[in-house]
């Protein structure tokens, strides 16, 4: 069994944050493993969560897309009307709502080719959840769930996610953000509950500023049916095919669902069953494989 991963907690948001920054720490170590045992995966050996400002969050991000753009262009020699398409693209993502506020929780890719997660504690604030357990237990779940999932997919899944050439990729129209941040929600929540029981009938609601409240007005919609959509999806595939086999999506991402497929989970299902079972490196019969219970 490999050793523990490693959570490091770089605190670059100001000192004023500093007491956070710990228990951000306490509340990651005591999910990371239990992020491992529950979706089967590994989290890698050293994990890097670093606390923020917005305005570095934002410039962050817009580095991660910049260099994401240059290094897709050497190695997929995209036409320069398309090139062209995906500047705009990138810019776009430096224009937007999220990124002009900042957002709780993302993970990049680090010019080293390593994943880091930023928090910016300022909209932890606003949002009224920076002094909320239950919250910080979820999300810090959530978080550690996608650089297991990279890992996974063998380095792939953050470029495939974030390309902005996708159908040189091939993942075009494959709901690659809705199946991720369900599975990171399905983690999540068993983590939470684990730590800290099931969740109270009536969820306290957070004290947030008009700031935030604006700007959720705007995102928050569109966040919530990837993250429960995917989860919905996610808790009915797990059921059927079991979490060992549902962990080889990850090096076939090819076969991730569409859009449509999100609905209809059952055909999907059907349709990749045979393909991921076909690439057990036992190579045991079909027969012999345990049958997913269509239902």
């Amino acid at each position: 069994m490999p050793p523990p991963s490693h959570i490091h907690v770089q605190q670059d948001a100001g000192r004023r944050h500093d007491a956070l920054a710990h228990r951000i720490e306490r509340i990651a170590d005591a999910c990371a493993p239990l992020v491992e045992d529950i979706t089967g995966l590994l989290l890698p050996p050293r994990v890097v969560i670093r606390l923020a400002t917005p305005g570095d969050f934002r410039v962050t991000c817009q580095a991660h897309h910049e260099r994401l753009l240059i290094t897709e262009v050497r190695e997929l020699l995209p036409r320069a009307p398309h090139i062209r398409a995906a500047r705009e693209q990138v810019r776009q993502h430096k224009d937007g709502p999220a990124r002009r506020l900042g957002g709780a929780a993302q993970t990049i890719l680090t010019a080293e080719g390593g994943t880091e997660i930023l928090m910016t504690p300022k909209v932890m604030r606003r949002a009224g959840r920076d002094e909320d357990d239950r919250w910080l237990h979820l999300n810090l779940a959530q978080a550690l769930c996608r650089p297991a999932q990279h890992r996974a997919s063998q380095g792939l899944l953050l470029t495939l996610i974030d390309t902005p050439f996708p159908h040189a990729r091939g993942v075009a129209g494959l709901a690659l953000e809705d199946l991720t941040a369900g599975h990171a929600m399905w983690t999540g929540q068993q983590v939470r509950t684990t730590l800290l029981g099931a969740p109270p009938a009536v969820p306290a609601t957070p004290k947030t500023s008009w700031v935030y409240r604006r700007h959720e007005t705007r995102t928050r919609p569109a966040a919530e049916a990837v993250e429960h959509g995917g989860e919905d999806f996610v808790t009915y595939v797990v059921s059927q095919l079991g979490t060992a086999l549902f962990n080889r999506l990850w090096q076939r991402l090819d076969l991730a669902p569409t859009h449509d497929e999100l609905n209809t989970p059952i055909q999907w299902v059907k349709r990749i069953y045979p393909l991921l079972a076909a690439d057990d490196p036992v190579r045991e019969p079909l027969s012999a494989r345990p049958t997913p219970r269509f239902n």
